[in-house]
């Protein structure tokens, strides 16, 4: 059951990383909708970039939301990809 499985997570973390994971994920959202967002049964992940705020480390959260980022940036024409020679 995966309420379990994050209940695991948890444990192994102090509360204050507890704490800033939950505020990380209340305040995450693409185009000011967190309808992306599921929060169920212990569970705290995206739909849309795939951080999962409950099991991911730190650095694989910033790269999720970095490489999400510059996939927008990309996609809105803000910046072009260059090939590598």
């Amino acid at each position: 059951m995966r309420d379990s499985e994050a209940a695991t997570f948890y444990a192994n973390r102090t509360k204050e990383e507890n704490e800033l994971r939950y505020m990380l994920f209340m305040q995450h959202s693409h185009d000011g909708s967190s309808a992306c967002l599921y929060g169920d049964d212990g569970e705290m992940s995206c739909g849309v970039c795939h951080i999962d705020f409950v099991r991911d480390s730190v650095e694989m959260i910033k790269q999720k939301n970095y490489d999400f980022n510059m996939r927008e940036c990309v996609r809105l024409g803000l910046i072009k990809l260059t090939p590598n020679v």
